[in-house]
């Protein structure tokens, strides 16, 4: 049990952070279950393959030991004896059988452990290597968005400075449009005063030009 909780701790560990607390112990069972079942199928696997050998070696014990029975005592004149050192050999055999196949099954239960040991660093660094990878993806992310603020800025600047620059140009077409006018007025003005001067036009006198001046501004 101190095993299975130091496992759980060790995965909770490393867990991204703001998971709450049902989903944690959801992810620690699923570990645990995932190993269990680990350690279960490759005992699982070794008890048949030990039991499979063992019964294959006791098998052919007996087949020799029943050859040289045979050639000893071919018409089996000594039954009682043969049935009784048969189950003799069968005892022992069995009961050594047993000691090996427990010897046998700690050896397994050991290098299973290993494994195991090797199976929750494998996933201690996976972990590991997640976190940071969430990590770097939130650095990015933030780039990413100074970036964006950043051409927005740009963008809004470039709008104001065409604004501008139209702005600009427009005042300088106003300002060439009046001159002209006024240079227009102007001429009219003096070849009005010619004509004044020359001919005499009594409709035509200093209130009237006055009136003009006015209105050219």
């Amino acid at each position: 049990m101190s095993q299975q909780k130091d496992i759980l701790d060790s995965v909770a560990e490393y867990l991204p952070e703001g998971l709450d607390e049902s989903t944690l112990e959801k992810v620690s069972e699923l570990v645990a279950v995932i190993i269990e079942q680990r350690v279960e199928e490759q005992v699982s696997d070794l008890s048949t393959k030990v039991q499979s050998f063992i019964r294959g070696n006791i098998e052919k014990l007996k087949e020799q030991a029943l050859k040289e029975l045979e050639l000893e005592n071919e018409t089996f004149r000594n039954a009682q004896m043969f049935e009784t050192v048969r189950s003799m050999f069968a005892l022992e055999n069995t009961h050594q059988d047993e000691l090996n196949g427990m010897e046998v099954l700690a050896s397994l239960g050991e290098q299973q452990e290993e494994k195991n040991q090797a199976l929750l660093r494998q996933v201690d660094k996976l972990l590991k290597e997640n976190v940071n990878l969430k990590r770097q993806s939130k650095v990015a992310n933030d780039k990413n968005q100074k970036l964006e603020e950043a051409l927005q800025t740009i963008q809004g600047q470039m709008e104001s400075l065409q604004e501008s620059t139209d702005a600009e140009r427009k005042l300088s077409e106003t300002a060439l449009v009046i001159s002209e006018d006024n240079f227009k007025v102007k001429e009219a003005d003096e070849k009005l005063n010619e004509n004044h001067a020359g001919h005499g036009n009594e409709w035509i006198n200093q209130g009237v030009l006055e009136k003009l001046n006015s209105y050219r501004g």
